[in-house]
């Protein structure tokens, strides 16, 4: 290969780098959106490694806890009980942990969480990611104010994702000069 047809072929891969950049954002912005995800849910850490704390034993009466349930039992194991009651009893009636907090209740502001725009300006593309809709978008609002930014990426997370996306760019130059 000669440098003009190198040339030519660099141009080529420049050409359908610029021409997925939308995607390859998207593609970003989901992997770290499912990513926090994966870290907050299963390892139940903040992005420096720290923990979120634990669910709240603080007593209120039962009728506050009352309907929250995903099944009619859990409501009535709350109903049952003690008149006052903490959200790691209703936790513990809907047979989830009451260890690390780890955001999932009914799993739907996760659900609901993930790239809310995307903007591409010719120079650079930008996706945010947050609450989808607007019950995600105001737990995540009431989180944020306890907890921090909780979809913010480790050190460790932005890497993969940086080391993942270096890929696919590779893999598309050298689909042209090799």
């Amino acid at each position: 290969m000669d440098l003009t047809e190198f040339a030519n072929k660099m141009r080529q891969a420049a050409e359908e780098i610029n021409a997925q950049r939308e995607i390859e954002c998207s593609r970003i912005a989901n992997d770290a959106a499912q990513s926090v995800r994966l870290r907050v849910e299963t390892d139940q850490t903040t992005a420096e490694g720290g923990s979120f704390g634990t669910y709240s034993e603080a007593l209120v009466p039962q009728w506050m806890l009352t309907g929250r349930s995903e099944f009619k039992g859990a409501d009535d194991i709350i109903k049952a009980g003690p008149w006052f009651q903490s959200y790691a009893d209703l936790r513990a009636a809907n047979n989830l942990n009451n260890d690390e907090i780890n955001f999932k209740f009914t799993g739907q502001m996760w659900n609901e969480t993930g790239i809310t725009s995307v903007k591409d300006d010719g120079q650079t593309c930008t996706a945010t990611i947050g609450g989808q809709s607007g019950y995600s978008e105001e737990l995540l609002g009431y989180h944020s104010d306890r907890f921090g930014n909780i979809l913010e990426l480790s050190e460790t997370e932005e890497t993969k994702i940086y080391d993942a996306h270096r890929e696919r760019i590779t893999n598309i130059i050298n689909k042209y000069i090799l």
